[in-house]
């Protein structure tokens, strides 16, 4: 009998290992992750840049900020988590009008990009990468 219960807890085990294995697959791994490229320039004045190859931010000068915006749809028909995070030098000037949030089927979001720089920042370029990534939802 005791070796029927050692073998039953294996099992049962094995089976949910399993299904949270699959689970965590299924709805934790990203399904999508797009990137952009993000540029800013510190300088004593302020300008822009109207090219669409990069999100550029254009000139901007100590305590200064600059928004720039985009549309994300989710066409499909299930939820999604979105989740926006940036990596390199311009990071720390960035932040996000919304962030770690549910796309519902048939919608458009509009995310607002902030680049807030701080007085006294040392002039130059900054630059770096926009990641945002989807997420099947559960809920």
């Amino acid at each position: 009998m005791k070796k029927q219960f050692k073998i039953f807890s294996i099992l049962f085990i094995i089976i949910f290992l399993s299904l949270f294995i699959v689970y965590f697959w299924f709805f934790q791994l990203p399904i999508e992750t797009k990137t952009v490229k993000m540029h800013v320039l510190v300088s004593n004045y302020t300008g822009f840049n109207l090219d669409t190859d990069v999100m550029y931010f254009g000139s901007v000068p100590g305590k200064g900020s600059v928004e720039k915006g985009f549309n994300l749809t989710n066409s499909g028909n299930e939820n999604l988590i979105v989740n926006i995070y940036s990596e390199g030098n311009i990071s720390q000037f960035v932040s996000f009008s919304k962030n770690n949030f549910v796309l519902k089927p048939d919608s458009i979001d509009n995310i607002l990009v902030i680049a807030d720089i701080p007085e006294g920042t040392e002039l130059g370029e900054y630059s770096g990468t926009l990641y945002i990534t989807f997420r099947r939802s559960i809920y």
